[in-house]
This record gives C-alpha cells, structure tokens and sequence, in this order.
C-alpha cells in the first residue's frame, strides 16, 4: 500500500508531504482544489508520461516521491530481481525527477532505472480506475498471476518456474555441448586433410634451404652460364696468359655470389692468382738468363 507522497514544484503545487494509513483514504475537493494534480503526481512517480508543463513555473525541476509497502512483493521482487536489483521486502521507494526542458530521471531505492522498468513497477503496485485509464484486469500479461493468486498456487508457480530454469540451463548446455561437437568434427576433418597433404609432400630437414638454392642458381643460370663461357673464350685466345686468366677472373668474380657455392671461386682464384704469379717469374727467369748468356751461345739457337 501507498505510505506516503512528496511532491516538490508540481504545476501549482510548492511542496506537499501526504501520508497515509491503513485503511479507505479518501481525499475529496471542490473542482480545481487539485485532486488531479495529485493523481498527475503519483503518476508520474509511477512511470507515466511526463510532460515539461507539469513543472511548476520558475521551477528547474519537479520531484515526486512514493513510499509503498507492498503486501504481496512477490511479483515487484520479480521485476526488480530480472533488472539486477535487490528485493523490496523492508518497502520500496520509488521517485521521478522531471526537468523544465522535458529531460526526465527515474530511481527506485535510490538507484537509477529505466522509465520502462519504472511503469512496470508501478503497474503493479497502483491500479488507476477511471473513464480514461486502463484497468490491469484488462491486460493478459495479469491473469497468470491473479489465477495463480486465486487459487494459492503461489508455492507450486515457484516450483514450476524453479523446474523451468533448471529444463533451460539444461537445454542450453545440451546445445552448447553440440556446437562444441560440431566444431571439433570441422578442425578434425581440416586437420587430416592437411596432413594428407603433408604426408603426400614428405618434407625433409633444410629441404626449403636447398631449393631456395636451386631457384636462385636457376634464376641466374643464364647470366652465369653466359659468364663462364665467356670466360673460357677468353682463355682460349692467343692474346697472353696473363691477360687471359686476368680476364677470366674479372668475369668469375662479377657472377660468383649468384652461383650459390657451385662455382668454387676461391679454391680457383687462388689458383689463377699463383699461376699468374709463377708466370711473371718465369718471364723474370727468362729475361735473367737471357742478359747473361755470352754471344756465342748465339751459335747454338
């Protein structure tokens, strides 16, 4: 039931603090006293529409405040408890701040709700009969629970509703369970097939190394085959020794790093460079024995 009203800036209303008792309470008036201003106010409190002309003039905001103790929290405990909020068995406080510009702000125990979440509550604390307002007997969404209420089977509803949680956890799991199935069967399936193809390729150790050795060598094949022909060409001129091997070096050094340690340029430079050593002391022994030969060694050539 209602236990108390606090109004603040309401259309024509500066403050107003009602209570109420137990038992008919009943509040009569002559036309304009404001027995619809008040009615206005608790709706509001309750999650009704709200209106920025219901702020009283000069006012910033107007304020409603509805204490209530409900005699049957079970279904308010079941709105409250599917938003995250605690039961209201010690009562339920309920408030709406409306501002001039029309912005509005719910809380229920002081903690900010949604307007949807506030009418809801309210629908079910406060029933409003009048020529223009809807009756909840009237709303299919009540009749479950006014049958339940009627009959006393409210122990049994909780029963039912507690075997229905456990049916939908079980449910849920069951099919969590098969995707999880489901997914395993595709990895499983993508897995043989890709060592199928592993196995077919049969990789061996630095296998990758020496084909990236081949390609390269395969892909300067040209250039190489090109150089050491070239070479040899020149080696089989008449033009020198010196100058032949020389030449060739000049070749094999350019295409060397290209030919990936198929050509053993070091072992054959080295060989080269002594050759050409050997050569130019020959030339040297020669052109020795040449100055000291006597003339008449003339006679003998």
């Amino acid at each position: 039931m209602l236990r108390t009203l606090a109004i603040s800036d309401v259309i024509l209303i500066d403050r107003l603090d009602l209570t109420f008792h137990s038992g008919l309470c009943v509040l009569t008036g002559e036309t304009g006293a404001g027995k619809s201003i008040l009615l206005g106010a608790l709706g509001l409190a309750l999650g009704m529409r709200a209106e920025a002309r219901m702020v009283r003039h000069g006012a910033g905001q107007a304020i409603v405040t509805a204490a209530f103790e409900p005699r049957d929290p079970t279904a308010v405990n079941r709105v409250l408890e599917q938003n995250g909020l605690g039961p209201c068995d010690d009562g339920l406080i309920v408030r709406r701040v409306l501002s001039a510009d029309g912005r509005s702000r719910a809380f229920i125990n002081d903690t900010p709700v949604s307007i949807g979440m506030l009418k809801s509550v309210g629908e079910i604390l406060v029933e409003i009969h009048g020529q223009f307002e809807s009756q909840s007997l009237l709303n299919p969404a009540t009749h479950r629970a006014l049958l339940d209420a009627f009959g006393g089977l409210d122990g049994e509803r909780a029963l039912v509703a507690g075997a229905y949680k456990a049916w939908e956890k079980a449910r849920l799991a069951r099919l969590a369970a098969e995707d999880a199935a489901e997914k395993a069967r595709r990895d499983e399936d993508y897995l043989r097939h890709a060592h199928h193809e592993l196995a077919a390729i049969d990789p061996q150790p630095q296998e990758e190394e020496e084909l990236a050795r081949g390609r390269t060598l395969m892909m300067h094949g040209e250039k190489l085959l090109a150089a050491m022909e070239k070479a040899r060409s020149e080696l089989k001129k008449g033009a020198g020794v010196e100058g032949a091997l020389q030449s060739a070096l000049r070749l094999l050094t350019r295409v060397a790093v290209k030919a990936e340690g198929r050509i053993k340029l070091g072992s054959l430079l080295a060989e080269i460079g002594r050759q050409a050593k050997l050569t130019d002391a020959d030339f040297a022994v020669f052109e020795q024995v040449r100055d000291k030969t006597p003339a008449k060694s003339a006679n003998f050539e």
